[in-house]
């Protein structure tokens, strides 16, 4: 292989590199100029869970483990409170939804949690959705259950 070959070819990954790194977006929450972190909240889904809408507009910010072409991975808001409309990702056959009230400080990560309740009792089978601190753990959201509608 000659020298320019391997420029190209490591051109090529670069750019490769580079395109694939742009893929994910954040969603901001708020008009204007772009605030430092100091001044907003960072918010995440964890795996299995959808954040269709932050504060009655869509949105649609999945886990960056689940691929998508320009997806949104985060959301960027002010501090405050903010109503999440969740949507568990598992449920292949059919979407629910679930709404939480968070409340968010500035300077903090959050993440929005999932988990399936398991068992035999009347909540099996269901989702349960809140929002924590991603470095306290503390819940700073309501809790809500999401369940597929063709299982009664």
């Amino acid at each position: 292989m000659t020298l320019s070959g391997i420029h190209v070819r490591a051109f090529c990954f670069l750019l490769l590199a580079f395109i694939l790194s742009g893929c994910t977006k954040p969603y901001y929450g708020y008009p204007g100029p772009r605030l430092p972190e100091t001044e907003t909240a960072l918010l995440t889904p964890d795996v299995g869970v959808k954040i269709y809408s932050l504060n009655g507009e869509v949105v649609n910010i999945k886990h960056e483990s689940q691929p998508d072409l320009l997806m949104t991975t985060r959301a960027i808001l002010r501090p405050g409170l903010h109503q999440l409309v969740l949507v568990p990702q598992f449920i292949e056959s059919a979407k629910t939804f679930s709404e939480v009230n968070a409340l968010l400080s500035a300077g903090r990560q959050y993440r929005v949690r999932t988990q399936r309740i398991t068992g035999t009792g009347p909540n099996a089978g269901q989702y349960e959705f809140w929002v924590e601190d991603a470095a306290s753990g503390e819940v700073v959201s309501d809790r809500a259950t999401s369940r597929n509608p063709f299982r009664q």
